[in-house]
């Protein structure tokens, strides 16, 4: 990758910067806090976003936008990356409106988002998915303030670390690391599975223990359930026998109460019998007590029709007196006419009539009077014949019902009550002996099918539980079962842990060789002429140098210029070997921010002729403060503050 050019809107202190870079050594020279480090800032978070930066970090303070504009080539492909920011109320946020890729001035399509920007530049600068991005930028291209002479002084620990780290070696002592992690996890998971085993071992003697209950419940529950249809037959035979006993004492119950109203019907009879018997009588003696009849009047009819003829007569003669009587007053008038001739009667004739009149009357009251005599001595023996016939015709009645009383009573036979009684007392005893006995038998049979409840809700639980077992000791069994799994994993762990400490160590020792051959190179590409020392790279990416005669002199010994062309060499190749080894281009840009931080004045004055016979990076960028690198520069930005704002003029 080559930069071709940056455009900076309130990025820092720079308010509308644009800057051109071209191939060569390139100088950004300025005073401290001029804001050169500003634009190495802007290349970074155009390439990688806030990976490295956040995004209060490199807006200018105050400003509401914010614009970064990078041009670069890479694979002679022309690229541009435009990201943006804004400032609400709040916090810088992305301005996804102004964030782009153009691959020769023609926009990507992709989403306006950072992560997807971040995305495609990766793939554009060929950085594997696996490696941090702008981790790698900055070991290939991007070298920081005092990391220059950094990598040789390290301690060896911490070098190995950092350079195993950068050419993911690390990843081989971490996968050794966490395989050891994974190798105790498996061995725990042995142990515990050997737990398991005796766990299940238990289970099992607990499982067959369970079984054997299960038997000895079951053949429980069939004893008792034969106890209990035993102890139902016999309640249900005695069942049979009360019942038996029950209708017997109930037909007795109805034979008694059958004779006892057959008694007491009797007895009512025998009663009525005797009071009729007593009525009779007393009628009986009624009868004599009354008139005796007189001879002939025998016949109330009879009697009633003689009554009736004396009526007769007295109404005949009552009729026949008032017709008289008429008769005479109508006499006794003047002018009478005689009733016989119908001639006028003279005083004589008239009292003859009269006195004629009056005899007829005075027989006819005789004939009344003696018929009025006859009639009410007629009646009186009528009354006293009713009487006789009224007190005969109810002894006949009462006769009639004593017989039928009589005939109904001698119809009712009693049998012997004391006898029907003393059997149904002895039933009744049966009965009770026979309750006794069923309650007995009832309380046997409860407690039978009391001891089957519980022996059942045993064993359902019994058998719940050798089903829990069971399964439980299936699942257990299945845990267990990945032993030989787990064995066999340990033991290609154990091999592939070596196999990754060897593979390591293989990897480790053809970097060495690459890299003793690339440091040998760009050593003696940087170096200006022959010295009197060589330098080697040891096992622990130790650099070593080495005098004419074969001496061994650690490189902390050497001259500043020695020491900054080890330095540059080291990190040259560095940046090559790690670029070959993650697949990508190797650099054509480098980048030094401040390179002479730490260095003496020998050191300083040594920088230049090394850095400008780099001849194998066609473009290298120096952000310094020191006047004397320009002197080796092919192109030179100078940097200079106005008040807040940074201000660039290209030399």
């Amino acid at each position: 990758m080559k930069l071709v050019s940056l455009y900076m809107k309130n990025v820092r202190s720079h308010k509308d910067t644009d800057i051109i870079f071209r191939k060569g050594i390139t100088v950004i020279n300025g005073k401290t806090g001029s804001g050169k480090s500003s634009i190495l800032m802007a290349v970074d978070y155009a390439l990688f976003g806030s990976a490295n930066l956040g995004n209060n970090e490199i807006m200018r303070r105050g400003a509401k936008h914010m614009l970064i504009r990078l041009c670069f080539n890479h694979n002679n492909k022309d690229y541009t990356i435009i990201r943006g920011l804004k400032r609400g109320t709040g916090s810088a946020t992305v301005d996804v409106d102004n964030l782009k890729v153009l691959e020769s001035n023609k926009q990507l399509n992709i989403l306006s988002r950072a992560n997807d920007i971040n995305q495609i530049i990766t793939e554009i600068l060929g950085i594997p998915d696996n490696v941090k991005a702008s981790q790698m930028f900055q070991v290939t291209s991007y070298t920081k303030q005092d990391e220059i002479r950094t990598l040789i002084e390290m301690r060896k620990e911490e070098r190995q670390d950092y350079i195993d780290k950068i050419l993911q070696l690390s990843r081989y002592k971490n996968t050794f690391e966490n395989l050891k992690g994974v190798l105790s996890h498996f061995n725990n998971k042995i142990k515990e599975i050997e737990r398991v085993e005796e766990f299940v071992n238990k289970e099992r003697e607990e499982f067959n223990k369970l079984k054997v209950r299960i038997q000895e419940l079951d053949k429980s529950i069939k004893e008792n359930r034969i106890k209990e249809e035993v102890l139902s037959k016999a309640l249900k035979e005695k069942q049979k026998e009360k019942e038996k006993i029950n209708t017997s004492i109930e037909d007795i119950k109805k034979t008694v109460v059958k004779e006892k109203d057959k008694k007491s019907r009797k007895e009512e009879l025998i009663k009525q019998l005797e009071a009729n018997q007593r009525v009779v009588k007393s009628l009986k003696d009624e009868i004599k007590g009354l008139k005796p009849l007189p001879e002939g009047l025998k016949d109330l009819e009879a009697a009633n029709n003689e009554l009736t003829l004396f009526e007769t007569i007295i109404n005949v003669n009552k009729n026949k007196i008032k017709e008289l009587e008429d008769e005479r007053k109508a006499i006794n008038s003047l002018g009478a006419k005689c009733p016989t001739c119908r001639q006028e009667m003279n005083e004589s004739h008239k009292n003859k009539i009269i006195s004629s009149i009056g005899i007829k009357i005075e027989e006819l009251e005789k004939e009344k009077t003696k018929a009025e005599n006859d009639l009410k001595k007629l009646k009186q023996q009528v009354i006293l014949l009713k009487k006789h016939e009224e007190v005969s015709n109810k002894i006949e009645n009462y006769n009639k019902v004593i017989s039928g009383l009589k005939e109904e009573a001698d119809k009712i036979i009693l049998n012997d009550i004391k006898s029907i009684e003393e059997n149904y007392e002895d039933l009744e005893m049966k009965l009770k002996q026979l309750i006794d006995k069923d309650k007995e038998l009832f309380s046997k049979h409860k407690s039978v099918s009391d001891i089957i409840v519980l022996l059942e809700k045993d064993l359902k639980s019994s058998n719940q539980d050798l089903s829990v077992k069971n399964e439980t000791i299936k699942n257990y069994e299945k845990e267990a079962s990945n032993k030989p799994r787990f064995e066999y994993l340990i033991k290609f762990i154990n091999n592939l842990r070596d196999y990754v400490k060897e593979i390591r160590t293989v990897i480790r020792q053809k970097f060495l060789t690459d890299f003793r051959n690339e440091f040998q190179h760009k050593f003696e590409e940087i170096r200006s002429q022959e010295e009197e020392y060589s330098v080697d790279i040891g096992l622990d990416y130790e650099p070593t140098a080495y005098t004419t005669s074969g001496e061994k002199v650690p490189v902390s010994y050497l001259s500043g210029g020695e020491k900054t062309s080890v330095a540059l060499a080291y990190r040259l190749a560095l940046s090559d070997l790690a670029a070959q080894m993650s697949n990508v281009v190797p650099s054509e840009l480098l980048i030094l921010d401040e390179p002479t931080t730490g260095f003496d004045n020998e050191d300083v004055k040594s920088l230049p002729e090394a850095l400008k016979n780099i001849s194998s990076i066609p473009q290298i960028i120096i952000v310094t403060h020191q006047l004397i690198l320009k002197d080796i520069a092919d192109n030179i930005i100078d940097i200079k503050k106005k008040g807040n704002d940074s201000i660039v003029e290209c030399l």
